[in-house]
């Protein structure tokens, strides 16, 4: 029944639990008039000395135990129930008793009004229902988007102005009565006549034989585009295949067909760019025959197939010209004497999906009463394509609708699905379109069914909740934007019958911040509801409005074509529907496509993809996605839906896998105790040289233990800090081993910093001493200073052996945050003797000569510091500031034979661009850190250092210095290196905003727990409690993990990738943009050295993009070259206002590149001063066309159409005018290409010289 499977036994189980029902029978009901049931009913036996219950007793009953759908519509009472001869219950007994003393139950309630009289009515005829009462529900009953089409036409017939949105907001007869009457809900839909859309002038100029001409809709305009611009696909020209079992008659297939294509005007429609004022499309009243026959009787079935196949590849390679008429072709395969193939192709220009099954239903409608003797004679609609065009041309002028979207669409993040590759590309028109199902068995699909009936919403709308979900779940925000489809036609008396386009696609957005499955399947509805009354606004105006970018790249389709159940009832003259296929393109990368089988009711849910930005395997899961989601709505929708995962048991485990760095067991507390173990195996291996001279492992412990006594002797002891303001010697190395040696947690403090900052870093830590070198000895006086000396003492205090536990404090590193204000990491002896043991786990063999090159303040220095130092290796520290000096450093290298380091990418770029490799032929191992590493980096250490391996390593200071690591192959379409794999130890996730882990491939927040977790911020709780969360995936409970607040997704291969800070992505034109991609994709230029990329505010409350880029040697960097090469790259609002060519990169004293020293940079179209106006006549023409499509008084030769505003609708306009002024047939692509006025002008003249020469030839 309305499609869903019922269980009578069901019904009639509760009814028995009636205490004066004995026995009950159920049947669907179907009332005179109804050619289905449309409900159930009920006989009910009443127990013995009882009488029976009344319907209004009964429907209360069963309506508190079931849902709406599943409570009788009539109740009827009989002594015994009828049964057969065998004594079966006689079903055909018990319809008949029911016929003959049904009562229905009493919340029906009758109409009261001449309005509810009318909408009542409406609705019935509409959904085949004897009687409607005011308080039925229009969904519940069988109600959807086409047919509140029809329902609306119908009572605007009868002078009641109803609206398809009004419909749905108030979807019952008493609500919308007493809406319409209070309000003047529909407005009157315009009355238009031919030819009165365009100017008398173009009026003039119409050929006799064209009956009618008015404006084309964007949509059209867009498919036009979209058809020039990627000629090479069939996107938008759609073709059909359907095998029919049925008796063929030619004359009677061409008189229908020709009939059809006489009452549509829209199927002998053309479009002409070029002769009028604007393009227009044109009526003809006069067309040929588009039937075509081809007779395979006779032949083999497999001939038979290959010459159909061949035949629909020639129609797509055929294709259609626009201008020419009608724009369908039919095609008859004969197969044998009761069978046929009937083929039919068409551009979505003139047919929307709701019109082609009109269409083909009203043909073969037509057809079959023809052969089986029953002729009809379809009348011609009075609507018509061109009062829709009038629609939107209203639309257009509505400031309302503009005020609405504007507001809708505030701040919404881009809707984007992971890639292959890196990033968003600009849209360059090729695509490779692959279809997949999506398998929903029957028992979901009505289970489903019964979801949308008892919530009383329509099945569309559980099915865009559920796409919705896996929306979000593959974007991994909780702002999740979506395009639907939906309908536009005119709310007239037939409105729903006329053939055209008249489709368009909205915006949908939905915040999924947390609930229930049924809350989120209110909240689609609501949302859908409130753009209703909107909806005739573009989607390409709103695409101009938003940026020219779409919010989204997916799309949802629901058809439930219903119209084609008109021809079931051909089915008992023999007539059967074998087999059809179905060719199209869409432009949209991403379509979910979701519709009910015409024969079978059942839910058919079809993936469209492009397969040049998709992988399969990524569709293969976000098709099972689906499933899942799906079958988690139907198995119970009070459930919340954000903590569900909703992967597949080997996605949980590959992420499990991917997320989980290798367990780990250490033998000691702390990481001081695995020093003191190291000096005792090797006391006479050198521990530490510098230009200060060289240090043993004995001497250096020895000197640890002294200033170890000397603290305790001051108060240092366990969780207790003691500062150290030194710059890298081996005085502060043996202070660092010292305060751990006394219990003490050591807090380095930079020598570089101002005093005030130092003063707010000791208030905040409070520790009981500081160790300072004597020249930054007076620099703090709110602590006791005891004066670090550069060489050990010569009498040595014993210090006393402190009982520790490994969740002491170690050290405690300030860090500014995004904040600025300075925050306190305090870290565990646990996590450095994990971070520093795990290196013996991971990297191969021992760091024979480290070189430290990072700060004392900075967490990587503990790197080099404990590894080499734990292992018997030898530390180098550089004198301060040669960090600064490449050459220096070189030197440093070459001279001490290094052989291991770490330094920030930029840092390790410069000294390779020395070109003085030699120096650094002794290194095995270089680590890069603390910033993205470019792909090329690796390239040239392969290049240069053939027997050196390059590690990427990623960690935060919360996590303690590392926590991931990659090495490998230069990784492909990458411009940055990955950060890799957890380290030992440690775990990683990638997390939604619900802390549900994402499909691989989704970028999110990524989380980091294990034994690398530090304690906390000192003395901030609150800050503690907001980024170190409670790990709902540890192996045992009580864990926690750490919020980095990056953006990392898994690539391909399983490798996570940083994608940047999420603090630092900003909005452009109401896109939110990642700064690395951009700059990711500028690395790749050859011309690109280094390039930074920043967002400042334009002044108008608004940023700007701004590109910083250094060439590479040998090279000239040219901005507008660069911008044009991220054009055809990247999203328009990815591309920089200005590209700016500096000598080099300022940096700061780390190696980091100083944002704040980046210069100035004055941003302005090349209108004012700079311009330069066009020279040339061909120049003058194209500026004058460009001005008048872009609404501009001046335009330079120099002037970049794209910048200026100009989209792809535009786009065609000025190129289709540049045609028509020289007599040219450029492709709208060219423009792409030469984007400015010489560019595009130049290509002019060069194709008008080439014109010439082939003319003369």
């Amino acid at each position: 029944m309305l499609g869903v499977r019922i269980e009578p036994g069901e019904i009639e189980a509760l009814l028995c639990e009636h205490p004066a029902v004995a026995h009950a029978a159920v049947i669907g009901w179907q009332p005179d008039g109804a050619d289905k049931a449309v409900g159930v009913a009920a006989l009910i036996v009443a127990r013995q000395g009882r009488t029976a219950p009344a319907p209004g007793e009964l429907a209360p009953f069963c309506r508190e135990r079931l849902p709406d759908y599943l409570v009788p519509m009539v109740f009827a009472s009989a002594k015994t129930l009828p049964l057969t001869g065998n004594g079966k219950l006689d079903r055909r007994g018990v319809a008949a008793a029911i016929a003959a003393h049904a009562e229905v139950q009493t919340p029906f309630t009758a109409p009261r009004t001449e309005t509810e009289e009318i909408l009542a009515g409406a609705i019935g005829a509409v959904l085949g229902r004897e009687r409607v009462g005011i308080d039925d529900n229009y969904f519940a009953i069988g109600g959807d988007s086409i047919r509140s089409v029809m329902v609306a036409s119908r009572a605007q017939a009868r002078g009641v102005a109803l609206s398809v949105a009004d419909l749905h907001q108030w979807p019952t007869v008493r609500r919308l009565a007493q809406a319409v009457s209070d309000h003047a809900l529909a407005a009157a839909e315009p009355t238009t006549e031919p030819f009165s859309l365009i100017s008398e002038q173009d009026r003039a100029l119409m050929p006799p034989e064209v009956e009618d001409a008015f404006p084309l809709n964007l949509l059209q305009e867009g498919m036009i585009f979209h058809r020039d611009f990627a000629a090479k696909s069939a996107v938008y020209h759609a073709i059909a295949s359907v095998r029919l079992r049925a008796p063929f008659d030619l004359d009677a297939m061409r008189h229908v067909i020709h009939e059809l294509v006489r009452r549509h005007p829209m199927l002998r429609t053309s479009f002409d760019q070029t002769t009028f004022s604007r393009p227009l499309q044109l009526v003809h009243s006069t067309f040929k025959d588009p039937l075509g026959i081809e007779d395979l009787r006779g032949r083999g079935e497999a001939e038979q197939q290959e010459r159909i196949e061949a035949f629909v590849q020639s129609e797509k390679a055929r294709g259609f010209e626009l201008d020419e008429y009608p724009l369908i072709r039919f095609r008859v395969h004969r197969l044998d004497d009761e069978t046929f193939q009937f083929t039919y192709g068409f551009h979505h220009e003139i047919v929307d999906g709701w019109s082609e099954a009109l269409m083909v239903t009203e043909l073969f409608g037509h057809y079959l009463s023809m052969v089986f003797g029953e002729p009809v004679a379809p009348l011609p609609p009075r609507s018509t394509m061109r009062d829709a065009v009038a629609l939107e041309l209203e639309a257009l002028q509505r400031k309302e609708n503009y005020e609405f979207w504007s507001d809708y669409l505030a701040d919404a993040t881009l809707m984007r699905l992971p890639r292959m590759g890196a990033g968003p590309k600009a849209d360059r028109g090729a695509r490779e379109i692959v279809r997949i199902a999506v398998p929903v068995p029957p028992q979901l699909s009505d289970g489903l069914k019964r979801l949308a009936l008892s919530r009383t919403v329509p099945l569309k709308s559980v099915l865009l909740a559920a796409h919705m979900a896996v929306m979000n779940r593959y974007h991994g925000q909780n702002d999740t934007l979506t395009y639907t489809v939906t309908n536009g036609r005119p709310e007239t008396a037939d409105g729903s019958t006329a053939i055209g386009l008249f489709v368009n696609s909205l915006a949908l957005r939905v915040r999924m911040d947390g609930g229930t499955w049924d809350d989120l399947i209110l909240q689609t509805l609501e949302s859908e509801r409130r753009s209703l009354p909107f909806r005739r606004l573009p989607m390409a105006e709103l695409k101009r409005h938003q940026g020219n970018e779409p919010l989204a790249e997916t799309l949802f389709f629901f058809t439930d074509y219903h119209v084609f159940r008109e021809l079931d009832r051909w089915r008992e003259r023999g007539v059967e529907h074998v087999a059809s296929e179905l060719y199209g393109e869409s432009t949209f990368p991403f379509c979910a496509i979701f519709r009910l089988n015409r024969d079978t009711g059942h839910l058919e849910i079809r993936i469209e993809y492009d397969s040049l930005q998709f992988s399969a395997d990524l569709m293969d899961r976000v098709g099972a996605t689906y499933a899942r989601v799906l079958e988690a709505i139907v198995t119970d929708p009070t459930q919340p839906y954000h903590p569900l995962e909703l992967l597949s048991e080997p996605e949980e485990q590959e992420i499990a896998r991917l997320g989980q760095g290798t367990p780990t067991r250490w033998d000691v507390a702390t990481i001081h105790e695995a020093f003191a173990r190291q000096a005792a195996a090797t006391p006479d291996a050198v521990a530490l040289t510098s230009d200060e001279g060289t240090l043993t492992y004995a001497a250096l412990a020895r000197w640890a233990g002294a200033i170890a006594a000397q603290l305790q002797a001051a108060g240092a002891g366990p969780d207790r800090t003691v500062g150290l303001l030194a710059e890298r010697s081996a005085a502060a190395v043996a202070a660092i081993l010292g305060i751990l040696q006394s219990g003490a947690a050591y807090l380095p403090l930079d020598p570089g910093q101002p005093d005030e900052r130092l003063g707010a870093i000791v208030a905040d830590a409070r520790p009981v001493v500081l160790l300072a070198q004597r020249a930054h000895a007076e620099r703090v006086s709110s602590v006791p200073v005891q004066v670090l000396t550069g060489a050990p003492p010569p009498k040595v205090a014993k210090a006393k052996v402190v009982r520790m536990a490994p969740d002491n404090l170690a050290y405690v590193i300030y860090t500014s945050g995004s904040t600025g204000t300075p925050k306190g990491v305090a870290v565990t002896h646990r996590n450095v003797v994990n971070s520093t043991l795990a290196r013996t786990v991971y990297y191969p063999g021992r760091p024979d000569r480290y070189l430290l090159l990072s700060p004392l303040v900075f967490d990587s220095s503990v790197a080099g510091l404990f590894w080499p130092l734990c292992t018997g290796a030898a530390l180098h520290l550089p004198a301060e500031g040669a960090q600064l000096e490449p050459g220096e450093l070189l030197d440093i290298a070459q001279r001490q034979q290094i052989t291991h380091t770490l330094c920030v990418p930029s840092l390790l770029t410069a000294l390779l661009e020395r070109e003085r490799p030699e120096c650094l032929r002794s290194v095995s191992t270089l680590i890069v850190a603390g910033e993205a590493s470019p792909t090329e980096l690796l390239t040239t250490v392969r290049r240069d250092l053939p027997g050196c391996t390059l590690y990427n390593e990623y960690g935060p200071t919360e996590n303690t210095v590392w926590s991931t690591v990659w090495t490998g192959d230069p990784p492909a379409q990458r411009a940055q290196l990955p950060i890799g794999r957890p380290i030992p130890g440690t775990r990683s996730y990638v997390l939604n905003p619900h802390l549900t882990r994402v499909p691989l491939g989704v970028a999110a927040e990524l989380y980091l727990a294990g034994a690398g977790v530090a304690r906390g911020y000192l003395g901030d709780p609150a800050r503690t409690a907001d980024r170190f969360l409670p790990d709902p995936f540890a192996p045992t409970p009580g864990e926690r993990m750490y919020r980095s607040g990056d953006l990392a997704g898994h690539d391909s291969s399983g490798e996570l990738e940083f994608l940047g800070r999420m603090d630092k992505q900003v909005k452009i034109r109401g896109f939110r943009v990642e700064l690395g991609e951009i700059e990711g994709t500028l690395d790749a230029h050859p011309d690109v050295h280094r390039c930074v990329v920043v967002a400042r505010d334009s002044g108008t409350g608004e940023k700007n993009l701004i590109a910083f880029v250094v060439a590479r040697a040998g090279t000239t960097a040219d901005g507008p070259a660069l911008q044009q090469y991220l054009r055809d790259r990247v999203p328009k609002y990815m591309v920089p206002a200005a590209v700016s060519v500096l000598d080099e990169l300022p940096l700061t004293r780390t190696g980091k590149v100083d944002h704040s020293a980046l210069p100035e940079v004055q941003i302005g179209a090349s209108a004012g001063s700079d311009m330069v106006p066009p020279s040339t006549e061909t120049e003058q023409v194209v500026a004058a066309i460009w001005c008048q499509a872009l609404e501009r008084e001046l335009i330079g030769v120099h002037d970049a159409f794209f910048d200026l505003g100009g989209e792809s609708l535009r786009a065609m306009q000025v190129v289709t005018k540049a045609n028509k002024v020289f007599g040219l047939d450029l492709s709208v692509r060219v423009l792409f290409d030469t984007p400015t006025v010489a560019a595009f002008a130049q290509l002019i003249d060069n194709a008008r010289a080439a014109s010439v020469v082939d003319t003369s030839g």
